[in-house]
């Protein structure tokens, strides 16, 4: 049993070193030298492969045996293995096996040295009837394992690798010819760039000095000179004289200079001393004020934090708010009217008094347009014709009749005593007629909503002139003058690209031709 054992692991460790070996050499074309093949068979065929402990003395002459027989083996394939390789590398040139006929003849020495291991490598051979013999001409391509084709055609693929990489690396040395070739002309072009600046600097320094010497030409004559006269008239100076002059008006002129330094500089240390002075002030003003993390956080503040946010309440509309929107959204009765309503006042009050009184009594102060006060003891409002009767109705309930009949331009209604003195009935009527055009005017004029302006003056301007009332047409035109309307062109059509052209470029006075100005309705 230990006997077969031991021959057990000799053949097992000759057959795998044989198929491991040979295929992977003779696939692959790799040569070892003479000191590798030994470090193999030596990690091979070592006595650490077996089983130390099962060995006894009757079988060491059996493992010495087979070790012998297994290095032979191994021997001989890695000779079978060389003269394989070299057969293919025949066919690849053409050469028909004269390498290997070379090699034989060299090994023959070797071959009688080895007469006595003969049987051995005989009874080794033999016992791997499916192994192919060393004196085989021929390879069976089809009988080769699966994992030596994977190798190959790994091979073949990294060969198609590099010929692709080879190709790119043509492209890329290519492409860098150009950029260099590029770089070359940009540095010819600044080159010439810069020289073609230093020809316009040069020409524009000539260009600068013969501009100067015509300017110094033509320079209108010093102030002195204006008034002395002309060199050639009578009481002009001397040429001594005016040399003289000459150089007192330059001494004067630097002078002047020195002054004008002097000032700029005593300026200048003023607005420094004043910004010196406005950084001091800000940075105790800092100090002063207490910084927030020292202000001391209340109690009301931090559990105001946490309050949630306070819901608003919607509150139903009231009746004045359905009225207004009421009135707001009702079709127009008829045309727009207005009406002045009078009452009596013991005092002349402020406006916001009046209207704050009406409110108490139950008036709209919103329906008031206005108050005005055309005489003494008389209180005048200006309501919308549609509100005439609710007002009265209000006045009425609250036992303030209004005034029936009050003449705004009468003779009475002039309290100045001048006027009184100096003017007639008559003349004292039509200055009361001017003096209410005049604050209807006003009024008008000074309203924030300018169409209401508008339509309370065309209302009063439209009544007749029995009524009192009345507005006359010039101070309408007046009303025109001070808020005229605003007027516009029609935009014209473009009809070409020229016209789009000068509209862009901005002459537009051909654009505005045949366009009518229009006045907003």
């Amino acid at each position: 049993k230990r006997r077969s054992r031991v021959s057990r692991a000799a053949n097992h460790t000759s057959l795998y070193t044989f198929f491991n070996y040979n295929f992977f050499l003779f696939y692959n074309n790799i040569t070892l030298s003479s000191n590798k093949k030994e470090k193999a068979i030596k990690n091979v065929f070592t006595p650490n492969r077996l089983n130390i402990s099962t060995i006894t003395p009757s079988s060491e002459h059996r493992i010495h045996k087979h070790r012998t027989t297994s290095s032979t083996t191994l021997l001989h394939t890695t000779k079978a293995i060389d003269n394989n390789r070299l057969r293919m590398d025949d066919r690849d040139t053409g050469t028909d096996g004269k390498h290997l006929i070379n090699r034989n003849a060299n090994n023959q020495i070797t071959a009688e040295n080895n007469e006595e291991s003969q049987p051995f490598i005989e009874e080794a051979i033999s016992s791997f009837p499916s192994l192919p013999s060393p004196t085989a001409s021929q390879v069976e391509i089809n009988n080769v394992p699966s994992w030596a084709q994977f190798i190959v055609r790994n091979q073949h693929e990294m060969q198609r690798k590099v010929e692709a990489q080879a190709t790119e690396l043509k492209v890329q040395s290519g492409k860098l010819k150009l950029f260099q070739k590029i770089m070359e002309e940009n540095k010819e072009l600044k080159s010439q760039l810069e020289a073609a600046y230093a020809k316009i600097k040069e020409l524009e320094s000539q260009q600068s000095t013969t501009t100067s010497k015509e300017d110094t030409t033509r320079k209108p004559m010093d102030q002195d000179i204006l008034l002395t006269g002309t060199c050639e008239s009578i009481h002009s100076l001397s040429h001594e004289e005016w040399e003289k002059r000459k150089v007192e008006i330059e001494a004067r002129k630097h002078q002047q200079q020195q002054q004008d330094g002097v000032k700029q500089l005593q300026q200048l240390k003023k607005l420094e001393q004043s910004q010196q002075q406005r950084q001091q002030q800000k940075y105790h003003h800092q100090q002063q004020q207490p910084t927030k993390n020292e202000t001391a956080t209340s109690y009301a503040k931090i559990a105001g934090k946490n309050l949630p946010p306070k819901k608003r309440v919607q509150q139903p509309p009231t009746e004045k708010m359905v009225q207004w929107a009421r009135r707001l959204l009702q079709p127009a009765s008829g045309p727009t009217a207005y009406t002045f309503i009078y009452m009596g006042a013991p005092r002349r009050a402020l406006h916001s008094e009046i209207r704050k009184a009406l409110s108490l009594v139950g008036v709209a102060k919103e329906r008031v347009i206005d108050i005005q006060f055309p005489t003494h003891g008389t209180v005048g409002l200006l309501v919308h014709a549609s509100y005439e009767k609710e007002i009265r109705e209000l006045l009425t309930q609250a036992k303030l009749p209004p005034k029936e009949g009050f003449n705004p331009i009468a003779a009475s209604t002039i309290g100045n005593p001048t006027l009184l003195a100096t003017l007639s009935e008559e003349e004292r009527a039509t200055e009361a007629k001017k003096i209410y055009q005049e604050r209807m005017l006003n009024m008008c004029s000074r309203m924030p909503k300018r169409h209401l302006g508008i339509a309370i003056l065309r209302h009063f301007t439209s009544l007749p002139e029995e009524d009192p009332h009345h507005i006359e047409l010039e101070y309408w035109v007046k009303f025109q003058e001070k808020h005229p309307k605003p007027m516009y062109h029609k935009r014209p059509q473009l009809d070409n690209a020229e016209d789009a052209k000068r509209l862009l470029s901005g002459n537009n006075d051909s654009t505005n031709d045949g366009s009518e100005p229009m006045q907003e309705e």
